[in-house]
C-alpha cells in the first residue's frame, strides 16, 4: 500500500516535470509559465512554508527549468529548443526501459 503510493507520488512528480519540459520547449522562456516556474523557487527559505514550496518546485519543476536555463545558454534559438526536446525524448526513453528492466526482473523473481 506505502510503496504504492510512493510510485505514484513519484509518477506524479516525473509527469509534472515532463510536462514542464514539453511547455518550455513550445513556447520557450519568456512564457508566462516560464516566469511563474521561475519565481516559485525561494533562495532563503525563511520559513516551513518556503522550504515545502522549495521541495515542491525541486520535484515538480526544477529539473526540467534549470536543465532548458543550462540548454538555452549554450544552444541558442530554434537549435537549443530541439536539443532540449531531444535531450528530454532520450531521457523518457531510458526511464521507460529501466521501468521495463524492472518489471521483468520482479516477475522472474516474485
Amino acid at each position: 500500500m506505502i510503496y504504492g503510493i510512493i510510485l505514484a507520488i513519484i509518477g506524479l512528480c516525473f509527469a509534472f516535470q515532463v510536462i514542464t519540459a514539453f511547455i518550455l520547449t513550445l513556447f520557450g522562456f519568456s512564457s508566462f509559465y516560464a516566469k511563474f516556474v521561475g519565481n516559485v523557487y525561494v533562495d532563503h527559505p525563511k520559513d516551513w512554508y518556503d522550504r515545502c514550496m522549495n521541495v515542491f518546485y525541486i520535484a515538480n519543476y526544477g529539473l526540467a527549468y534549470s536543465h532548458y536555463i543550462k540548454t538555452m545558454k549554450k544552444y541558442k534559438g530554434i537549435k537549443g529548443k530541439v536539443v532540449y526536446a531531444l535531450q528530454w525524448l532520450l531521457f523518457i526513453m531510458i526511464a521507460l526501459i529501466l521501468l521495463s528492466l524492472a518489471r521483468q526482473i520482479r516477475e522472474s523473481y516474485f
